[in-house]
């Protein structure tokens, strides 16, 4: 039996500091104001840059966490018929956040192997993530708005439940028939959230590993994941605040403090929205599920020393649940960009004495572009045409080593060998925006004391 504990603390800070044309803070004393003093205070505007109605603040903040954890390795049964190896692990921490208080994480998993050549294994784990510091901190930024308003007698039969929200709406003061008094924006902030709890994930895994003895050095292994990630952060939009204040089940939830509407009765906007708060909120939810694989293989051919790799992944879904008002509203996500179907890499590298090359190939199937989204049954192609669909992508990269003494050695290689450009509409993804890149260099191995 083997087993694990310790222990943890550790404090992170960070700021964002912008230039003062952007704060609004005045460089030279003018006939309308001093030095240093802020812009709005002698004008209407809040910023001497090109936005000059919206302020911004500078931002920062800091945190700290002391964390307990242990682990733990259980063998069971081991060299016993139809039982090679039989053990149980798992590990369990506990964290104190000075911003969202104590969290809880542990995992249980265990490894099976009737013979040598196979091994089964699995694991679940729950996992946290606490909000960082931008999502909890950031300062409330001036901004506009214009939702449509869920309340005016035009949209209430939009909403799934049109009785809850005509409801709620003449609770709030709107009577029936209410019509929108708004012809423009209206002003409101975006920014971090203090009182963000952490993010919580189920994650499931079970795999084999093959390693048959009749073949050294041959190791396949296959997982399959599942992760559910609940309540996580993001900033809910405008629309899906007002929507979601009328259509929960009361006026008592946390969408309705998020904005406030005009209630005197002399002007001509009243009971229209006239201010609403964008933050950072523990609504969302993304789950995925797919399959790892690798293959390695290490063996010699005569005086090369072959090293064989493969790894891959198939990705089932990737589905994001982004309505707080209908938790069952689904955005499938697999296949846009930076979300593959499938992506693999390979490689193969030789050595012989001190001389050693490698050759890696990487793929990526076809994804559609930012801004092509999959929604319903409804082919993305028909609306933004060929162009919206990224074809698949190989990579070709090439290097090699060698070790002119034990302490001196020589490296090189080209990156991207075919010159693959990046989508159109990204300067670094798949590839980066170098294209074709070579390189070429030195190590020098000082001596140990």
């Amino acid at each position: 039996m083997q087993f694990a504990l310790g222990g943890e603390y550790r404090k992170e800070r960070s700021r964002t500091l912008l230039d003062p044309l952007v704060l609004g803070t005045l460089p030279v004393t003018t006939a309308f104001g001093q030095q240093g003093q802020f812009v709005g205070d002698v004008s209407a505007n809040q910023s001497l840059t090109f936005d000059a109605q919206t302020r911004v603040f500078n931002s920062g903040g800091s945190f700290d966490v002391a964390e307990a954890f242990g682990e733990v390795r259980v063998p069971l049964l081991r060299d016993r018929p139809f039982f090679a190896e039989l053990e149980l692990n798992g590990a369990v921490r506990y964290s104190h956040y000075s911003t969202v208080g104590g969290t809880f994480t542990w995992n249980a998993g265990g490894v099976y192997a009737p013979i040598r050549d196979v091994r089964l294994r699995g694991t679940y784990a729950r996992a946290v993530r606490a909000p960082n510091i931008a999502e909890l901190f950031s300062p409330q930024q001036g901004t506009v708005f214009r939702p449509a308003d869920p309340c005016d007698a035009a949209n209430i039969s939009s909403a799934a439940d049109p009785a809850r929200r005509q409801a709620n709406c003449v609770a709030d003061g709107l009577p029936a028939g209410f019509e929108d008094p708004l012809t423009a924006r209206f002003s409101g902030t975006t920014g971090g959230n203090s009182d963000l709890r952490e993010e919580t994930a189920d994650t499931y895994t079970a795999g084999v590993v093959l390693q048959p003895r009749f073949l050294p050095g041959l190791t396949i292994s296959g997982d399959y994941y599942n992760i559910s990630i609940r309540n996580a952060i993001a900033a809910v939009s405008a629309q899906d605040i007002v929507d979601s204040c009328y259509d929960s089940a009361t006026l008592e939830n946390q969408y309705c403090a998020l904005f406030t509407r005009n209630r005197n009765s002399a002007s001509p906007t009243f009971l229209g929205l006239n201010f609403l708060r964008q933050t950072q909120l523990n609504y969302g939810r993304l789950e995925t599920e797919g399959v790892d694989a690798s293959v390695a293989y290490l063996f010699r051919l005569g005086e090369n020393r072959v090293n064989l790799r493969a790894t891959g992944n198939w990705t089932r879904r990737v589905d994001r649940f982004f309505d707080p008002g209908d938790p069952s509203a689904l955005d499938p996500e697999l296949r846009e960009q930076g979300r593959p179907e499938f992506a693999a890499t390979g490689s193969i590298g030789v050595s012989r004495g001190p001389f050693s090359i490698n050759y890696r190939l990487q793929y990526i199937n076809a994804q559609y572009i930012a801004g092509v989204e999959l929604r319903d049954d409804v082919d993305p192609l028909t609306i933004a045409g060929a162009r919206g669909l990224a074809g698949e992508v190989f990579i070709h990269d090439v290097s090699f080593n060698l070790d002119a003494t034990d302490r001196f050695s020589i490296y090189g290689g080209v990156n991207n060998v075919s010159d693959v450009d990046p989508y159109r509409n990204l300067s670094a993804y798949p590839v980066s925006p170098y294209g074709r890149f070579y390189f070429l260099g030195i190590r020098l191995r000082t001596p140990r004391f």
